[in-house]
């Protein structure tokens, strides 16, 4: 699926359950990692396994964001799952210092 998603660029999280996240982050320093590309990019720059999640990202299991803290330039990665069992979302976060 790695090489099928890069090629086509296939646009990730277009399930609706995204829909609060995406509107909720649209004026904020979130970015959302909505390709395989910026997925690898972003497992690169920070030194992580985010890359790897591209197969779930595709299937909708999870959510991938980055966020720059604008005075100090502090890097993060974020993972969001959807547990809609328990009507939740848990969180991972993955933080470097980018220099």
């Amino acid at each position: 699926m790695l090489k099928q998603n890069l090629s086509k660029e296939i646009k990730f999280y277009q399930d609706r359950k995204w829909d609060q996240l995406k509107i909720g982050i649209r004026e904020t320093p979130f970015t959302l990692l909505d390709r395989a590309q910026k997925l690898i990019n972003e497992g690169i720059q920070q030194n992580n396994y985010v890359g790897t999640y591209v197969e779930q990202a595709g299937k909708n299991q999870c959510c991938i964001l980055n966020y720059i803290e604008p005075d100090t330039f502090d890097h993060y990665t974020i993972e969001v799952r959807a547990n809609k069992k328990k009507k939740k979302c848990n969180g991972n976060i993955k933080f470097n210092n980018v220099y």
